[in-house]
């Protein structure tokens, strides 16, 4: 049975786990969503799934997160049906990230909105963040490699 089937026949569970998830403070739901890396395939994808949905400004259907991605700012997140996020991704969404339909973003990736100003004497750890506007992901073409990554000022 594919993802896209199982996805079909639970989304009204997961529908109803968001809206319940959407009522937790966020270091309770940081915990489950950590503790999701622990549980079986399908039941930690679907929890995964409802968490993200909870706190994203926009999630598509069938929506993939692998174990062990950690996503920050998640109400600047957005992202489109049909995608894979797959294990031990980093995505922060200071600035915005709107990840498009059909788009599969490989193990270990870091996706970042944001950048450091540069100031004198001030190492850049602790510099200032400098949140970019717009960071967007979508599949073009035919070709599962041809991924267009684009930073709107």
């Amino acid at each position: 049975m594919s993802g896209r089937s199982i996805f079909g026949r639970v989304r009204l569970i997961l529908r109803v786990l968001a809206v319940i998830f959407s009522f937790l403070p966020s270091i309770l739901h940081r915990w489950i969503w950590e503790l999701t890396d622990l549980l079986p395939n399908v039941v930690g994808v679907g929890l995964r799934y409802a968490l993200a949905k909870a706190k994203t400004r926009a999630i598509g259907d069938n929506v993939y997160w692998g174990r062990n991605v950690t996503a920050k700012n998640w109400s600047n997140l957005s992202i489109g049906d049909n995608c894979s996020i797959h294990e031990n991704c980093f995505l922060d969404a200071l600035g915005e990230i709107e990840i498009g339909s059909n788009v599969s973003i490989a193990h270990a990736c870091s996706l970042v909105s944001f950048d450091h100003v540069a100031q004198p004497n001030i190492p850049i750890k602790i510099a200032q963040y400098c949140p970019e506007p717009y960071l967007l992901l979508t599949m073009f073409g035919s070709q599962r490699a041809c991924v267009s990554c684009e930073i709107h000022r």
